[in-house]
Parts: structure tokens; C-alpha cells; sequence
């Protein structure tokens, strides 16, 4: 296979499982009952 072929392909890849990885660490802060992030109770800054 061509590398300017390849290369692209290799980038789609790429980005898709970022954001996949980034889409599963969203649904793991949004459980119920965090009490860490932003805004949460113990936030120092709230």
C-alpha cells in the first residue's frame, strides 16, 4: 500500500478511538453520585 494512502487511514483511526475514549470519560463523569469535576462538592472553587 501507498503511505498517502495509508496515512490517512491511520489518522481516521485515530480520531475515531479519541473519540470514542473521550465520549466513555463524559458517561463516566456523568454518573450519579461523583463528587468530583467541577462544580461538585468538594470543588474548593463552588
Amino acid at each position: 500500500m501507498h503511505p498517502l494512502i495509508l496515512l490517512p487511514a491511520i489518522t481516521f483511526i485515530l480520531v475515531i478511538g479519541y473519540l470514542g475514549w473521550s465520549g466513555l470519560a463524559v458517561k463516566r463523569s456523568q454518573k450519579p453520585g461523583r463528587t468530583k469535576g467541577i462544580g461538585a462538592p468538594g470543588d474548593p472553587m463552588s
